[in-house]
């Protein structure tokens, strides 16, 4: 199994210019894909949303 990216709690931005900043709050390993996807929020009032690892930055993009 990879090793995943990111952690439940790590501060993540999305990869388009200015995202706001979001808080991992799940991880999940696909076998059959072989790859980990993230469940990120936003904020209290935003829906959390999944992304697949390319899709995160631990840096915010100008």
């Amino acid at each position: 199994m990879k090793t995943p990216k990111f952690n439940i709690s790590d501060e993540v931005y999305h990869i388009t210019p200015e995202s706001p900043k979001g808080i991992v709050v799940d991880c999940h390993y696909s076998m059959l894909d072989g790859r980990w996807t993230y469940e990120v929020s936003f904020g209290v009032d935003v829906t959390t949303l999944i992304y697949e690892e390319h899709e995160l930055s631990d840096v915010k993009t100008f």
